[in-house]
């Protein structure tokens, strides 16, 4: 491609002001707000952009910080936003961030609205924030919840659906920013499994019996407003592993089969996230070591578009270790990662010369 991804190290995190080590990232539906979430299952949200609100290390007080004795065994999945935006979803709990940018204030005293019952983790929006998905070991829990005005918040009591598995849940994918009834679960017996809401049946599930160990991390294309594809386009869903030193495989909704797989990145031992692009051309996936991140072209799943984050535009290596997590802007051409080295890596397209 004549287009490349270009480091813009205005919007990065400096080395006075690094991050702990970088789980995922997540932006929200306008692009104004973006969340990190970190290997001591702490938050930050940032408000974007840094020319308006101020660079990454003027912002990095506005942290929420998990209690030690409710730090899951795994980490959770990505915090998700709510379709309003006001509210944000993680681990075990949903927090009131504010419709007011300008006044959004998040700091380490800030309570959570909500705290999900028991052991609960990898709580996320879920149907046009309908419900409230969230698990507890082996079992997926869909509460209805009820957003009135502020500070009004209501949830079931009991769980609308429930699902029961053999295995420990490691990943939950799902859509909130459209009506889909569809979730993906991966599992640790090495089992990826597709949900209907609607019935409250497992569509399809596939076992990995290639691999001794679960897809870390799963993912469903994530539809923009603005897009102006056909909904067939984003009938897919891809599942990360550490088969053969760094696997992505993707899957058919349709045909409940996988079509294609992805071995270009390393991924032995950390949780490397994936995201796909909001035009569907590409998937990228984060890579250990200093591999930067890995982007790949969904038409050909056999090569390696290119390595994101290993230069910067002036050609000097980044030496920030594993990338953990890699996000597409829902609006604009940029790539964000996240590394163990605790760096947010900004990256726009470069004009072709």
């Amino acid at each position: 491609t004549s287009h490349q991804p270009q480091h813009d190290e205005s919007s990065s995190l400096e080395p006075s002001a690094l991050l702990p080590p970088v789980a995922s990232i997540a932006f929200d539906t306008t692009s104004s707000l973006i969340a990190t979430s970190h290997h001591d299952c702490s938050l930050n949200i940032f408000k974007l952009p840094f020319v308006k609100y101020g660079p990454p290390s003027n912002q990095i007080t506005n942290e929420i910080a998990v209690p030690s004795d409710e730090r899951p065994a795994r980490l959770p999945t990505a915090p998700t936003f709510s379709f309003h935006n006001h509210l944000i979803a993680y681990h075990n709990c949903i927090y009131n961030i504010g419709s007011d940018l300008q006044n959004m204030n998040i700091n380490n005293s800030s309570a959570p609205l909500l705290k999900l019952p028991g052991l609960a983790t990898n709580a996320q929006f879920f149907y046009k924030d309908k419900f409230i998905l969230f698990s507890n070991n082996g079992r997926l829990s869909c509460n209805h919840i009820h957003l009135g005005k502020q500070p009004t918040f209501k949830i079931s009591q009991k769980p609308t659906l429930g699902w029961s598995f053999s295995g420990t849940i490691t990943s939950i994918a799902s859509i909130n920013n459209f009506f889909s009834d569809i979730i993906a679960v991966a599992s640790n017996d090495r089992c990826i499994r597709v949900l209907d809401a609607e019935s409250g049946s497992i569509a399809w599930c596939r076992a990995d019996q290639r691999s001794q160990k679960a897809f870390h991390s799963i993912a469903f294309p994530n539809p923009v407003s603005s897009s102006h594809l056909s909904p067939e386009t984003f009938n897919l869903l891809a599942g990360a592993s550490i088969l053969d030193g760094g696997t992505i495989s993707l899957y058919d909704l349709r045909a409940a089969k996988e079509i294609c797989s992805f071995r270009g990145h390393l991924n032995r031992k950390e949780r490397c996230g994936i995201s796909f692009s909001p035009c569907m051309r590409y998937i990228a996936s984060g890579s250990e070591a200093v591999g930067g991140a890995v982007l790949y072209d969904l038409r050909r799943p056999d090569v390696v578009l290119t390595k994101i984050g290993t230069k910067t535009a002036k050609g000097r290596p980044l030496l920030d270790g594993t990338t953990t997590s890699v996000a597409f802007n829902p609006r604009y051409p940029q790539v964000v990662t996240g590394s163990l080295g605790g760096r947010l890596r900004f990256f726009t397209e470069q004009p072709p010369p």
